[in-house]
């Protein structure tokens, strides 16, 4: 069975991705309450007001306006031209030095007079219209989805088909599979609250899929041009990589609990590749396999990536997604992950796999050979960088 697996996935034909995150999107325009209140990183701006009545005196919004007394003890005071403004739903901003253009707290009615019938407008309204906005336009080059295939067996030596614990008996034997490559990628999306992500929708453009890669077999999304593969609708958040170095990431998971990310078919052959998220339902290879984040088990259902900028204003964001490869022998771990003690397998997965105090955030991969699973929930991984463009100037403050 594993020399037919290996002969089949060279020759790839319908394949289908269950967590597959070949994308590099996330939303990127947004708004956030006070970094005061702020529990995690959050979207925002930092706006510049008509008269000193902000906390902040930079335009990212950083250095608090203030004094520090004899005692070294330093007192804030709203004496700053900057103020933080929350909240991506947020369009309208209470200007605290209130010479504001607006006198409702909806920017729909303009502040000023009407005399003789002409009205003049005056900038000594309550309220101004935040600038920039909400959407965003991501673009990337090459991306490529590792896959490091594994068979499992029973004690009965019959292959088992399924979740990783399931394979209890004479353990995984390792082989390797092909990449998921693609040319490049075009994604939409917004942010939404705080910290969050939504109405994301991604297209790849020269996908192929093949035995290391390159393998010539475009990939496509059923309906679309050959090569072309449309990602089903996703949700996200922002979190804490490392808090204390103000490292963000953003994580990205199907808008259907538990749901696919993408699928699509080969063009020739019959065999597909599954990817999937890393938890009970879908695999879960990494259920006994996790000592990063003691205390949860099962990977969820998404990937991160790190985000730059934090804190500075900017028109662009940049998301990289970065994996890692480990060399495990069997004895070291456990014997259920191989047929013969001493044998050596690799454990591929997106770095970072979790935000600060997190559950696991994996993806992982099957081989379906006519029409039926053929090899055990194994690890992937994506590795591509993003580059989203925003309606507007914005930051995330960490």
């Amino acid at each position: 069975m594993i020399q037919e697996t290996k002969e089949l996935v060279g020759q790839v034909k319908h394949v289908k991705l269950i967590g597959l995150c070949l994308l590099a999107v996330f939303a990127l325009a947004a708004v956030a309450a006070s970094a005061a209140q702020a529990e995690g990183p959050e979207w925002g701006r930092c706006v510049k007001l008509a008269k000193d009545k902000g906390k902040y005196k930079d335009a990212n919004c950083q250095e608090l306006e203030g004094k520090t007394n004899g005692k070294g003890v330093f007192k804030a005071k709203a004496k700053g031209f900057y103020e933080w403004v929350g909240n991506a739903n947020t369009t309208c901003y209470e200007e605290p030095g209130k010479k504001g253009k607006y006198k409702n707290n909806t920017c729909t009615e303009l502040e000023g007079k009407t005399k003789k019938g002409v009205f003049t407008p005056e900038e000594k309204g309550k309220y101004e219209k935040v600038t920039g906005g909400t959407k965003f336009i991501g673009e990337a080059g090459a991306a490529v989805l590792h896959n490091i295939l594994a068979e499992c067996y029973d004690s009965s030596e019959e292959l088992v088909l399924g979740p990783r614990k399931d394979c209890l008996g004479s353990g995984y034997t390792w082989f390797g599979a092909p990449k998921i490559e693609c040319t490049s990628q075009l994604a939409t999306g917004e942010a939404a609250g705080t910290d969050e992500v939504v109405n994301v929708s991604v297209r790849f453009k020269g996908c192929t899929i093949g035995a290391g890669g390159g393998g010539g077999n475009p990939a496509e999304t059923k309906g679309l041009p050959a090569g072309e593969i449309q990602v089903n609708p996703l949700k996200g958040r922002l979190g804490y990589i490392n808090k204390a170095k103000h490292e963000v990431g953003v994580l990205l998971e199907p808008v259907a609990k538990g749901g696919t990310f993408a699928e699509f078919e080969a063009a020739s052959a019959s065999v597909a590749v599954t990817v999937g998220v890393g938890n009970a339902t879908t695999g879960s290879f990494y259920e006994a396999f996790n000592d990063q984040t003691p205390g949860t088990p099962n990977g969820n259902d998404g990937v991160i990536s790190p985000i730059t900028p934090v804190n500075q204003m900017t028109h662009t964001l940049t998301q990289n997604y970065r994996i890692s490869v480990q060399d495990e022998e069997c004895g070291e771990i456990s014997e259920k992950y191989c047929t013969q003690p001493g044998e050596e397998f690799q454990v591929i997965q997106n770095e970072p796999s979790h935000f600060e105090g997190g559950p696991l955030e994996v993806l992982e991969s099957v081989v379906v050979a006519g029409g039926e699973d053929s090899s055990a929930w194994s690890p992937a991984g994506q590795e591509e960088t993003n580059v989203n463009t925003l309606e507007g100037e914005d930051e995330i403050k960490a």
